[in-house]
């Protein structure tokens, strides 16, 4: 949470870390399924989760998230669902922070949404190279 958030200041920080809850995750266990809302936003602190996408017969790794990353944002504005599932490879600790708060600590501070802009561009270039990988290996 402290090195995606530190370009937000100190205080954004402060204020993030007081509304976390920690979770632990068991390997195994799922925490975002595709086509459902995230309850929130997950900060993964240790361990790592599969992304991947399904179809009616097959799934496909699109990614690894690891301590650090950020989970739970594509459902975060409006009525978009998760476009992934999320399944612990380990056990993991986290902290998550409920949609109402997280949007509440955005209007508070304004100038975290630089970072979730940047973190949600990386995912959509990340999303695009999955996408083309794909096709050519059907082609």
């Amino acid at each position: 949470m402290e090195a995606v958030f530190r370009s937000a200041g100190r205080t954004a920080l402060a204020h993030l870390k007081r509304m976390g809850q920690k979770l632990n995750v068991p390997c195994g266990q799922h925490l975002l399924v595709e086509g459902y809302h995230a309850p929130g936003v997950y900060f993964l602190s240790t361990g790592a989760f599969q992304l991947y996408v399904s179809s009616a017969t097959d799934q496909v790794e699109v990614g690894i998230a690891n301590a650090g990353d950020l989970l739970g944002l594509a459902s975060l504005y409006g009525k978009r669902t998760e476009p992934l599932s999320a399944c612990a490879t380990t056990d993991c600790e986290l902290v998550f922070i409920s949609r109402a708060d997280f949007l509440g600590f955005l209007h508070a501070f304004p100038d975290a949404h630089h970072v979730i802009n940047k973190i949600l561009s990386e995912e959509a270039i990340r999303a695009d190279l999955v996408v083309r990988r794909v096709r050519l290996a059907h082609v």
